[in-house]
């Protein structure tokens, strides 16, 4: 659990700052997790954790298709599968979302930008549904501030679990 985290601080450092995981570091953090579960729990355990990166992709990336998550949250979210198995890693995601979902809250209170931006939301959908014509969502990427970095959370999840407030 060590190496995940320390491997997420410097995730979650290097996205906050830049926008951006490289995938150098994501590979890295995956190839570590990976080798440990196979030293721990053998052959049966490195093909759980395979098995649920190729889960978490099916589930995910469609929303990074959307523009909803960006392609890091993706592979920081397999990267976790690779270190966490079973329920663990679904309360692990579960919680790190609900974290997600408080921030954003957040951040609609405290930027303008990010009301705008669920204003225009509100308006693309009523429009989808009442004419069923879907434009292309427009997402502004100069603006960063009502953006929702997932390592933050995922970070704050994994601390969670590591101090054994639910596992």
């Amino acid at each position: 659990m060590k190496i995940l985290i320390c491997v997420l601080l410097i995730a979650t450092f290097v996205d906050i700052f830049s926008y951006r995981i490289p995938n150098l570091w994501i590979g890295v953090g995956m190839t570590a997790g990976l080798v440990q579960m196979a030293l721990q729990g053998g052959i049966p355990s490195l093909l759980q954790s395979l098995f649920q990166m190729i889960i978490i992709f099916a589930a995910f990336y469609p929303f990074y298709l959307m523009k909803g998550l960006g392609a890091g949250d993706v592979k920081v979210f397999m990267m976790l599968a690779c270190f966490i198995q079973g329920t663990t890693l679904l309360h692990c995601l579960l919680t790190a979302m609900l974290l997600a979902g408080v921030w954003a809250v957040g951040k609609m209170v405290f930027y303008q930008e990010s009301r705008e931006r669920l204003r225009y939301l509100g308006r693309y959908c009523r429009k989808a549904v009442l004419t069923g014509a879907l434009d292309d969502y427009v997402v502004d990427r100069k603006e960063k501030r009502s953006i929702i970095r997932l390592s933050v959370p995922v970070l704050c999840s994994v601390m969670l679990l590591y101090g054994g407030l639910y596992s």
